[in-house]
């Protein structure tokens, strides 16, 4: 399980969200960390919810990969 320390170290960072049919490069604006789930509220406005429990892992670029 990520750590709540771990998710807020995100805020501000430049991550790859991959949707299922394309992929955006964006910034973490806000960060609702809740029990089982976080909300990442992102600098273009997209909202994605995550399980805790959801390995985060990095891209060749070094960017954070967040699979919505």
């Amino acid at each position: 399980m990520n750590s709540k320390a771990e998710f807020f170290r995100l805020a501000g960072s430049t991550v790859v969200i991959e949707y299922k049919d394309r992929s955006i490069i964006t910034s973490i604006k806000i960060i609702e960390f809740g029990e089982k789930t976080t909300k990442f509220i992102l600098l273009n406005g997209d909202e994605v919810t995550i399980d805790n429990n959801q390995k985060l892992t990095r891209n060749s670029n070094g960017y954070i990969v967040i699979k919505a």
